[in-house]
């Protein structure tokens, strides 16, 4: 049976920056890297996008570099425009857009890259903390409950792969 696959979020990787010590920071990075190399963490190059957009790439706390790093990692997934639209066959998903952005965002991509990766056999969850539907935007974890895709928040993610616990 093909290996489970988690794709991470960005509000999740901001998330890891705000629950994870500094000085721990760096090695939780490193042992998600080792989880991106061995194919059981992924995430869509659109990640990268929203972090630059929005600022994130604070190179003292570990989270921009990762994501830099881990890029060449996300070219294997592309294209996954096929998978936007399986997505968006389910209406409500479309609803995953804000409509108060004006520029490409990355939930209809972890969708996506879900769809894809599960259509090839293997497991797939979603790593966000993205939990609060409003009238205008569906979460993201609502439109994976929606396409049938597991969703988690990253702190249990990362106890229950050993990376990281709040009780050390």
């Amino acid at each position: 049976m093909p290996q489970e696959v988690w794709i991470i979020d960005t509000s999740a990787v901001a998330q890891i920056r705000r629950v994870v010590p500094l000085p721990q920071r760096k090695e939780v990075f490193a042992r998600l890297s080792k989880q991106i190399e061995d194919g059981c963490l992924a995430f869509p190059r659109q990640i990268f996008d929203e972090m630059e957009r929005g600022k994130l790439k604070n190179d003292h706390d570990h989270a921009w570099t990762w994501v830099k790093q881990s890029m060449s990692h996300c070219a294997q997934h592309e294209p996954l425009h096929d998978f936007v639209r399986e997505a968006f066959n389910v209406p409500q998903v479309m609803r995953v857009l804000d409509p108060d952005k004006d520029h490409e965002e990355a939930d209809p991509y972890v969708l996506a890259l879900s769809l894809k990766l599960r259509a090839t056999g293997h497991p797939v969850g979603v790593i966000t903390e993205d939990r609060r539907t409003r009238p205008t935007k569906l979460s993201l974890s609502d439109a994976c409950g929606l396409l049938r895709i597991v969703s988690i928040s990253v702190e249990p993610y990362l106890e229950q792969q050993d990376i990281w616990s709040v009780r050390g």
